[in-house]
């Protein structure tokens, strides 16, 4: 799958990742990175602004300008930034919560403050479609804060709930195996970023709206 330019400011490239595509390029020059992919259609050299995780879809921020990149990495280490994701998880969450869990970071050695807070959107069987936002930038935050409370991500390969959580979050795994069984990817979008009064989107893609779809149709036919 290809990225997408969802509009050019400048030196500001706004781009709409597929999942399974990183940001650089990797050890294996003919795997396919979102920079190479802008050298080869723009004839330029960006670097990300932010990142988001290969299994990730949805909107990033590159730049060719080094000064560029050090303001957003400013508004970004003094939470200026709002990022809003769309996800669904195992289990039902309540309505909204806010996860307050300090992170381990490798780098300082020690964990770090970690806050993420959710709303729920749509809620399925077993699953749950909802609105997440990381008010700190620790690495794999969502992932490892739902995780932690027992609503994973669905399709993470990495952090699943432990069994005692699984169980209590949801006890008949086969529904659950049923949902993510609908497609071969992490379901976790990054839908829009704000900053300086502009906000930059990416739609969720048509993979989530037939997932959607499809739970519907089997919890009717579960009826």
């Amino acid at each position: 799958m290809q990225p997408t330019l969802i509009e050019k400011r400048n030196s500001l490239f706004i781009i709409d990742k597929p999942p399974g595509l990183s940001i650089h390029p990797t050890a294996n020059p003919s795997m396919p990175s979102v920079t190479a992919w802008i050298q080869r259609h723009y004839g330029c050299n960006a670097a990300p602004v932010h990142r988001i995780d290969k299994e990730t879809s949805g909107v990033v921020l590159l730049s060719t300008d080094r000064s560029e990149r050090s303001h957003w990495g400013n508004l970004f280490s003094t939470g200026r930034v709002e990022k809003v994701y769309v996800a669904y998880v195992l289990g039902r969450p309540p309505t909204a919560g806010v996860i307050d869990i300090p992170l381990y970071d490798r780098r300082r050695g020690k964990r770090l403050a970690s806050i993420t807070h959710y709303e729920m959107q749509h809620c399925f069987a077993d699953c749950a479609y909802i609105a997440v936002s990381p008010h700190t930038g620790r690495k794999h935050q969502i992932r490892k804060h739902m995780a932690e409370v027992g609503h994973p991500i669905l399709g993470d390969p990495r952090y699943p709930a432990n069994r005692r959580r699984l169980e209590r979050a949801w006890r008949h795994p086969m529904m659950v195996a049923t949902a993510v069984a609908t497609g071969r990817r992490m379901w976790l979008h990054a839908h829009s970023l704000t900053a300086e009064g502009e906000t930059y989107i990416s739609m969720p893609p048509q993979d989530f709206t037939a997932l959607e779809q499809k739970l519907i149709e089997r919890d009717n036919h579960c009826d």
